[in-house]
């Protein structure tokens, strides 16, 4: 049965609202919900005067470098495909739908929507909280949405995204068409725990998508207060690290597509 990728991707996001993984999304903001306890009973230590961009881009690398956003979103790229092999339900699927590598497409293209949803989802709680926060009169927050830096700290939740919302989640639906939904969470954690880890590496952090968030964030997320950074080093982390997961995503992509093709159920 012919099948277009664009319905594919209509069966894979009715599929994902089925399973209410979108309540996920609670365990990403937990940090924020965590900070803002301690900052309106004043037991937080950080940069006072946050505005709305700076705290939600503040507890987006935080939950990133703590590995709970790529953990989440590694659960959900896991969903899409490691998680369904490992039921049986995807043999449903690839009796109706022949042609494995539209499948896989199809997967891949309604994961990056979700994810997407996902990552707009997490800044509106986040900045429910954060107003939360402000309404209390906290001397860590302005209750403004946006001040200084503003280019650089949304370069910054680009960069962000590109790792934690799009490079993990591909990476878990690549190496979920060959391992079992546990083996696959725990293979993408290593991946990210790896990241995290080989920033100082001479080569390895050139590759290296989250060395352009340490590089950006050690700088925006320090002070409130006006900085000198080049558009030149801003626009170079992000274009490379652009570059790098547009790279990787290839290589899921013909990785995954060879690899769920020979794949027998």
């Amino acid at each position: 049965m012919k099948i277009s990728i664009l319905h594919i991707i209509k069966i894979e996001l009715l599929k994902f609202l089925k399973r209410n993984d979108i309540l996920a999304v609670a365990v990403i903001v937990a940090i924020g919900f965590i900070y803002a306890i301690g900052m309106r009973n004043e037991m937080y230590e950080g940069v006072k005067n946050q505005n709305a961009l700076f705290w939600i881009t503040l507890q987006l690398v935080t939950t990133t470098v703590l590995f709970i956003g790529p953990v989440v979103t590694a659960f959900l790229g896991t969903q899409m495909l490691s998680g369904e092999i490992d039921n049986k339900s995807i043999s449903l699927f690839t009796v109706r739908i022949r042609n494995r590598r539209n499948l896989f497409i199809g997967k891949s293209l309604a994961l990056q929507v979700i994810t997407a949803v996902f990552f707009v989802i997490t800044i509106i709680v986040m900045l429910a909280i954060y107003f939360g926060i402000a309404n209390n009169g906290s001397i860590y927050t302005s209750g403004k949405i946006i001040g200084n830096n503003v280019a650089d700290l949304l370069c910054l939740l680009l960069l962000i995204y590109m790792y934690t919302f799009f490079f993990i989640p591909q990476l878990a639906l690549c190496i979920g068409t060959r391992y079992k939904p546990i083996i696959t969470i725990v293979i993408s954690f290593v991946a990210s725990l790896v990241c995290n880890h080989v920033l100082t590496y001479s080569f390895v952090k050139y590759i290296n998508p989250m060395n352009y968030i340490y590089q950006l964030s050690e700088d925006v997320l320090e002070t409130t207060e006006v900085l000198s950074i080049s558009s030149t080093g801003r626009g170079k982390c992000v274009l490379i690290q652009l570059l790098l997961c547009m790279l990787y995503y290839v290589v899921f992509m013909v990785l995954g597509t060879k690899s769920f093709e020979n794949k027998e159920f």
